[in-house]
């Protein structure tokens, strides 16, 4: 989810809060009122404080309520028990939306904690204010869970905790100053301490991805996979020397650069860019022209694109599925785009595309890897475009482990597994190679990549090669 998104849906839930609290004001004002002073001839009057809070604090349950629990599908219904798997997947696949879900868990439960010290002396004991939060969001993981309206994470446990206990140092340290309280400087650290472990394990991540020198490989698993129900097969031979292989690097386009390049390519069809339009994103970032028929979505790192033209959904307006080669390149040099000779070329007809497929080709002292599609339509336009061409230039030579060492990782279960419960069945292992995966830092890494047969599907298991 978008930060704006967030943003939005936390206004949302807002605004229902108090006009949700304004009708419950004014149940409570004709009960008061009416019935308890007019009527029942009674004398208590409720504390601006009183009235206060209660308002505030139900306003925040709305929130609460509206982010755990709407805007959800209804299929989520699993769970997710190894503690920390949330950090580790951030970090291996080095996301903004992976750490938007850590940092809003946490400071979702920070009013929580905050909240409590205010409403109750009796609520201003560390150990209260946690059984509190921990029984709280326990009790909203386990109805996401049987209501199928999220997944039962034990991570959103931890994130909550550490909400609740910030929220409570932050509470107690407020009503000091409000009561003119001395507090003794350790008992200021110790009420700050959750704030300052939080802030500097954040600060430590960030610049441990900043000073290492490679990037972090999104296929790297974030646990061990249990693999006592999985019966392993293997009939490949495994080969057992070590060796060494080559790391590529690849451009990383800033949001600037990618702009002009939009622009750019705007221009060669004869419009321009939107600049109010304009949708940044953290990986990549979507550019739209001035009558907003044509769109082009240009990624950060390797600089590769996608452009579609909306009038592919004109009437009158057909996917050629019979042009030949140079008819391809005629249309997309229109683009700009000039496509390597080497390139091999061939027609997918499932998806109606024409495809230009580089494999590691040097070029000028670079190498390019990818796949340029398109479809070509009847108007003699290419109106759908994606281009996954990168290129590479050598960066430097790491030692690599065996295959065979590589095998040993995923027979111990350190491979990433795509199904969040336990996986149960047989694990063919049909073929292994030595490949390429790009990583957070735009590093075309080397690794071995197991061709696999789970329970009859086909998929790629990737482990990381370098030592």
């Amino acid at each position: 989810m978008r930060l704006e998104n967030i943003i939005h849906y936390t206004k949302e839930y807002i605004i229902l809060g108090i006009w949700i609290a304004a009708l419950l004001a004014v149940v409570f004002c004709i009960g008061y009122f009416i019935i308890y002073r007019l009527i029942m001839k009674g004398q208590k009057k409720p504390s601006k404080r009183f009235v206060f809070l209660t308002a505030l604090s139900f306003c925040y349950m709305v929130v609460i309520l509206g982010a755990v629990f709407l805007n959800r599908g209804s299929d989520y219904g699993s769970y997710i028990l190894h503690p920390f798997y949330s950090y580790k997947k951030a970090w291996y696949e080095w996301s903004m939306p992976g750490c938007l879900h850590i940092t809003l868990n946490i400071g979702l439960f920070i009013p929580f904690g905050f909240l409590l010290p205010v409403w109750s002396e009796k609520l201003r004991k560390f150990w209260k204010v946690a059984g509190i939060g921990l029984l709280s969001t326990f009790t909203i993981e386990m109805i996401q869970f049987f209501t199928n309206r999220g997944i039962f994470d034990v991570d959103d446990l931890i994130n909550n905790i550490i909400g609740v206990l910030i929220g409570y140092g932050l509470s107690m340290i407020w009503i000091g100053l409000l009561h003119k309280k001395d507090i003794p400087f350790g008992r200021i650290i110790m009420y700050l301490a959750p704030t300052l472990v939080t802030v500097a394990t954040f600060a430590t991540i960030f610049m441990g991805h900043w000073i290492q020198d490679l990037g972090n490989l999104a296929s790297t698993n974030s646990y061990v996979v249990n693999m006592k129900p999985i019966i392993l097969q293997s009939q490949v031979h495994f080969d057992s020397e070590p060796g060494t292989a080559m790391v590529y690097k690849t451009p990383k386009a800033t949001k600037e650069e990618a702009e002009a390049f939009a622009s750019m390519l705007f221009e060669h069809i004869g419009t321009r860019i939107d600049r109010n339009e304009n949708d940044i994103y953290d990986k990549g970032s979507l550019f739209y022209a001035e009558n907003r028929k044509q769109s082009v979505w240009v990624n950060d790192v390797g600089f590769t694109y996608n452009f579609t033209d909306f009038s592919m959904f004109d009437d009158g307006v057909e996917v050629v599925t019979d042009a030949d080669e140079g008819t391809i390149r005629m249309a997309i040099a229109k683009f700009g785009i000039q496509v390597t000779d080497r390139a091999e070329f061939h027609y997918n007809d499932t998806n109606n595309e024409y495809i230009f497929e580089t494999n590691m080709i040097e070029q000028d002292g670079f190498f390019l890897k990818g796949t340029l599609s398109c479809q070509y339509y009847s108007d003699r336009t290419i109106k759908k475009l994606d281009n996954a061409i990168s290129i590479y230039e050598p960066y430097k030579e790491y030692e690599v482990i065996s295959e065979a060492e590589a095998f040993s990782k995923l027979e111990k279960g350190q491979f990433k597994w795509s199904v969040l419960n336990k996986p149960t069945g047989t694990l063919k292992v049909t073929d292994v190679s030595l490949q390429y995966e790009l990583d957070s830092k735009g590093y075309y890494q080397p690794v071995y990549a197991f061709t696999v047969i789970f329970n009859g599907n086909d998929f790629v298991i990737t482990i990381s090669a370098i030592k």
